[in-house]
């Protein structure tokens, strides 16, 4: 009777993974040649493109000083940029960067070292935040080669360009506090420039010129906020007038564009005031029916400012998430850019022409994009990408670069592991 059990329990495995397999031939197989059908637009052509764009796998550990990541958990080894916590991918015309930190490692190191110590572990694991360190690697050769340096301690918050003016702005966990650092010199060296008091935490609002510079300031544990503006590279920052604070106070949004601060309302009203007169002025955007404005960002190739822009019921209400496709509206067009309707929807990215993003249907990986803002094009991602999901991504100047969580196959990657994958566009 044992025997009879054993050999009827290995028939059903195999029957069971039979079925499984005419499923995914027959059923699956069919769904992803109806995924073509399923991508609808409200005013374009969608078009199937597949081969064109490139994709390569960039491993970390062959950086000169990286070293892979051994996991505590089972020792094992893997690509060197699974060690670091991700913050960001920017991609300029002619550098690119990716901010990271290394509280991964500091974690992975302490519960190997402490695996069989509580009281030890969590002494040590308390003071992770003091230790983390902030990096920057960046590429000016498209990706093929990246250099790495060493900011300080912290957790980088964003990187920000005007001309040949570069800031990184990197928070503290421990204080509650922001560090302020400069590069002159396209990002190969850089100064810090101050640090802000226990509490005081800054986010960035603009580049004046090299020595001025606007930052929303908020209190730790407060309500108290402001817009805060230094002349000096730092050395002392004061309030913006009251003009400004009031107005941001009343609107959500705000981005910095030429020598005005905008603030902007989620219906399209917009005060825009002068930096250096403090002149006020409004307009009213007109928005496409039940329309919202959720974020405003500027196109980092034109300089041109957009809204991502989601949609309200007629009675006002917001739809889910799921069903609330972000979109696209230029402001100085007030052009409405829509979006291909997905069975899933995707955050576009936008840089120069291109506007895409990335999203799963059935299981796969598939990037959708268009380059004139009417003709909208897909691809499945190669074999590679269907599984893992991508993180950080980064767009610019006819490259994408994203953090890829696992890749797996032997054929192409030494170790299964996080690794950097980089596409470049073929301009349609």
């Amino acid at each position: 009777m044992h025997g009879f059990n054993k050999w009827t329990k290995v028939v059903l495995v195999l029957l069971i993974t039979f079925f499984i397999a005419i499923w995914f031939f027959v059923f699956y197989k069919q769904d992803i040649g109806k995924i073509l059908n399923e991508i609808t637009l409200r005013s374009a052509k969608v078009e199937k493109i597949q081969g064109e764009n490139e994709w390569q796998i960039v491993d970390f550990s062959d950086i000169a000083g990286e070293t892979k990541f051994q996991s505590y958990l089972n020792d094992k080894m893997y690509p060197a940029l699974e060690k670091y916590r991700m913050y960001g991918i920017e991609i300029f015309n002619d550098v690119g960067f990716i901010l990271v930190d290394n509280e991964e490692e500091l974690r992975n190191i302490v519960s190997k070292k402490y695996s069989d110590d509580n009281d030890m572990w969590n002494k040590e694991w308390d003071k992770i935040p003091s230790l983390v360190q902030a990096y920057l690697f960046s590429s000016r050769d498209k990706g093929k080669t990246f250099q790495k340096v060493t900011l300080g301690n912290g957790n980088p918050q964003g990187i920000y360009r005007k001309d040949n003016i570069f800031l990184v702005l990197v928070d503290h966990q421990d204080k509650h506090s922001t560090s302020v650092y400069r590069s002159l010199d396209n990002g190969i060296s850089w100064k810090k420039l101050f640090d802000t008091q226990i509490g005081d935490m800054l986010k960035f609002k603009g580049i004046v010129d090299s020595q001025s510079f606007i930052f929303e300031w908020k209190k730790w544990g407060t309500a108290q906020q402001g817009l805060l503006i230094t002349h000096n590279s730092g050395k002392t920052l004061e309030k913006l007038p009251n003009v400004f604070q009031e107005a941001q106070k009343k609107y959500r949004l705000s981005i910095f564009d030429k020598e005005e601060m905008l603030f902007i309302s989620e219906d399209g009203n917009i005060t825009a005031i002068n930096i250096k007169t403090n002149h006020v002025r409004s307009q009213k955007v007109k928005l496409p029916t039940n329309k919202r404005i959720v974020y405003i960002e500027k196109n980092r190739e034109t300089q041109e400012i957009y809204f991502k822009i989601r949609t309200n019921k007629d009675d006002g209400t917001r739809l889910k998430y799921n069903n609330d496709q972000t979109e696209i509206f230029y402001l100085s067009e007030e052009k409405y850019i829509p979006i291909p309707k997905l069975k899933r929807n995707f955050e576009p990215f936008v840089s120069g022409n291109y506007i895409g993003g990335f999203v799963r249907l059935k299981g796969i990986l598939t990037h959708v994009w268009t380059f004139d803002r009417i003709h909208w094009h897909f691809e499945f991602l190669p074999d590679y990408l269907l599984g893992p999901n991508a993180n950080s991504i980064g767009v610019g100047y006819g490259q994408i670069w994203m953090r890829i969580d696992a890749i797996y196959n032997p054929n192409l990657v030494k170790e299964k592991g996080v690794y950097l994958v980089i596409g470049t566009l073929k301009n349609l």
